[in-house]
């Protein structure tokens, strides 16, 4: 992963990861060749304010480029001040980019408005993603309850992150999701009683409790 110009250089023959400060300036101006170039990005790195410093408008911004994107399969988007009036924004994001796998969120202000959002589109058949990351996200119980019910609809969705969070009692049924790999829970509101159900109750994968839980405390693989 490299970032600004050099990662701009290998546009024309596939970009792999961006991290577009210098995007703007890079782009063509001209409509034809400028949705060449961006239908040849891969893996687009936003984070850490790169969002607004790319697109002045944010995510209304993206939105507007995400049609030309038709080979985007990885999106970071972490650390971008995203709170709970991006949600809907964010739901279109998703539904939007059929080729979508993964999309890091961490870091941001999303609350259980966005969890709700997100969820929406998780429900859709077309959705493809495979890794989410919603850490450090504000998301209480509420919002970990719908996603938890979105999961149950979604094929896709393998690892789920929600490190940092507020989430208590609705642990348990997050970690009966049928289709999660891997789930991470850690820095969390489970108290020891509901750890004790959560690691009595979950299905544990081959090889014993011992290969369940590969990062942190509060993490389980369920298949």
């Amino acid at each position: 992963r490299v970032s600004g110009s050099q990662t701009l250089s290998g546009a024309c023959g596939g970009m792999t990861w961006c991290a577009p400060l210098a995007l703007g300036q890079v782009l063509p101006k001209e409509e034809p060749q400028r949705r060449a170039m961006l239908s040849g990005i891969v893996k687009l790195d936003l984070e850490k304010g790169r969002l607004v410093s790319t697109y002045g408008r944010g995510l209304e911004g993206l939105l507007e480029e995400l049609r030309d994107m038709r080979s985007l399969v990885g999106c970071l988007l972490a650390e971008n001040s995203l709170s709970t009036v991006d949600a809907r924004l964010l739901s279109e994001m998703v539904r939007s980019t059929p080729m979508l796998h993964t999309l890091d969120l961490q870091g941001n202000r999303l609350g259980d408005a966005g969890a709700l959002a997100l969820s929406g589109a998780l429900r859709e058949q077309e959705c493809r993603l495979v890794v989410l990351d919603l850490s450090r996200n504000f998301i209480n119980d509420q919002g970990a309850a719908v996603l938890a019910s979105a999961l149950r609809h979604c094929v896709s969705l393998r690892y789920l992150t929600l490190d940092g969070n507020s989430v208590g009692s609705a642990a348990s049924a997050l970690i009966r999701s049928p289709h999660l790999y891997r789930l991470s829970l850690q820095g969390n509101m489970i108290d020891d009683g509901s750890l004790s159900e959560l690691d009595h109750d979950s299905p544990q994968p081959a090889g014993g409790p011992s290969g369940g839980c590969t990062m942190g405390r509060n993490c389980w693989r369920t298949a």
